[in-house]
This record gives structure tokens, C-alpha cells and sequence, in this order.
């Protein structure tokens, strides 16, 4: 018996059960996550400002390898609407980062488990 051999079979089968979970769970994360930084509040009252839809525009998923989801955004007042350096005006208002990723990983556990019970039955 050749113990090596087995681990790397059971390594093997693992792989190919594990990494189609995590990357619906990824993909989930990553929707939730944008779904949240992409609504924008309603205007305040008197509000002038006209919104342009650019902030939601620049709002953007990449997966750079097969275990990785980014969600981006690129317009570069980004950081001051809901960014770790969020500013007064926006606090209370719009999604903050870390509101976006407590989504995230609501939405990778909740994937993670229907995708193991969905592979169990």
C-alpha cells in the first residue's frame, strides 16, 4: 500500500468536490458585494446635485485566478463615498466597505452550505 499515492488520490477528489463550492461561493460574495455599493441612497431633501450613475459605472468584478473575486471600484472619489475613508456627508447614507464585505461573506456561507448539501443528497 502506498500511502502517498493515497493522499494525493483523496487530495485529488477533494479538489474536485471543494472548488466548485468555493467558486459559487466566491461568485456569490462578489454579487452581494456589488449588489450592496451599487444602490445609491435616496437624495437628500433639496438635494441639487445631479447624480450621473458614474459612481455605480465604475463598480466592477474581476477574478484574477480561479480562487480570487474582486469587486472594484474605479472612479477616484470612490474611497470618500464608501471607502475606509468615508466622508461625513456619506456616512449614515451610503454603504460602507465593511458593510459590503459582511454581505460577502454572508452570501459565500450561505452558498458554501447549499453547495455541500446539494452535493450530498
Amino acid at each position: 500500500m502506498n500511502i502517498r499515492a493515497d493522499v494525493q488520490r483523496a487530495q485529488a477528489m477533494l479538489a474536485d468536490i471543494l472548488l466548485p463550492v468555493v467558486r459559487a461561493a466566491l461568485d456569490a460574495a462578489a454579487i452581494a458585494a456589488h449588489g450592496l455599493l451599487a444602490q445609491y441612497p435616496p437624495p437628500r431633501p433639496g438635494q441639487r446635485y445631479r447624480r450621473t450613475g458614474n459612481l455605480r459605472q465604475k463598480l466592477i468584478i474581476t477574478k484574477p485566478n480561479p480562487a480570487t473575486v474582486v469587486v472594484t471600484n474605479t472612479a477616484s472619489y470612490a474611497r470618500w463615498v464608501y471607502g475606509p475613508q468615508q466622508a461625513w456627508m456619506h456616512r449614515g447614507r451610503w454603504a460602507h466597505v465593511n458593510d459590503a464585505a459582511a454581505e460577502a461573506r454572508k452570501a459565500f456561507v450561505a452558498t458554501a452550505r447549499e453547495q455541500l448539501e446539494r452535493r450530498r443528497a
